[in-house]
């Protein structure tokens, strides 16, 4: 019973309650502007390309992220088990959050600087023709920015 009188009292904490309602603020406003941004990206591309240019981005999409969960290590699953204990101390926690970002940006960057030489059997591969290196590009810069977001 102490413990849900202890529990009760933080809920109703004003500080709580207010960093509770500013949470899920951002995280509503965040999650706003991720959708107006996949509008946005899907009318600029539905309207300059073709129809056959608009399946391959379709593709290379799908392809992006397929390799995501092979680019991030875990590291995603990692950070939401381990980075709220870590909260008490800022330091450590930025830290840990910093060496995070970094290995999996490093793991981007690695994947797209060896992918580069073999863009076109990349793009027979995925593709079934070697000249849609365009999209094997834009695949990998796709793929670094979802890894970063």
């Amino acid at each position: 019973m102490n413990k849900i009188n202890r529990v009760w009292n933080e809920i109703r904490n004003k500080s709580f309650l207010s960093r509770f309602v500013s949470d899920v603020f951002i995280n509503g406003v965040a999650q706003f502007f991720s959708q107006i941004r996949g509008i946005v990206v899907l009318i600029i591309i539905s309207r300059g390309l073709e129809v056959a240019d608009y399946g391959v981005w379709s593709q290379t999409t799908a392809t992006s992220l397929l390799l995501l969960p092979f680019l991030i290590l875990g590291l995603d699953q990692a950070a939401v088990r381990y980075l709220p204990g870590k909260m008490d101390n800022l330091e450590e926690f930025s830290k840990l959050f910093y060496s995070m970002l970094i290995v999996i940006f490093s793991v981007g960057v690695v994947f797209f600087i060896c992918g580069i030489p073999f863009k076109n059997k990349i793009s027979a591969a995925i593709y079934g023709a070697e000249g849609k290196t365009v999209f094997v590009f834009l695949m990998f810069l796709l793929v670094i920015g979802q890894v970063l977001f």
